[in-house]
């Protein structure tokens, strides 16, 4: 983005935040039933401290904004892939562990056991 772009987009963001912020002003006034008559106007000093907080906020904003932007921005850098398992030496070759075999009708055949899932009140 250009420098021109940037000025423009700022620009137009702060004539669409002007408006909304007379717009929730001017609802705030209606709420109240304060009428042009009955606001008090500002002295230059409180004038300018307002502009001040404004400027002080939108700046905040704009560090945020490009903060952001360069988290965005930093791409995730992927693990790297285990290294591949060292394989065993040859050796001797082990049997499996021996089984007990089952004697036919020797006992009652073994049930399988189910897994009951319960509701935490």
């Amino acid at each position: 983005m250009s420098e021109s772009d940037k000025q423009e987009q700022q620009s137009q963001m702060g004539h669409i935040t002007k408006g909304m912020s007379e717009l929730l002003i001017a609802d705030l006034f209606n709420k109240h039933g304060i009428s042009d008559e009955q606001r008090r106007r500002l002295t230059a000093e409180q004038k300018q401290e307002i502009i001040d907080l404004v400027q002080d906020l939108q700046r905040q904003v704009d560090q945020y904004m490009q903060k952001s932007q360069v988290e965005q921005q930093v791409q995730v850098v992927p693990r790297t892939p285990p290294s591949p398992a060292k394989t065993r030496a040859p050796g001797p070759i082990s049997s499996p562990a021996p089984t007990m075999n089952r004697v036919e009708g020797a006992g009652a055949p073994k049930r399988k056991r189910r897994m009951v899932l319960r509701k935490d009140k």
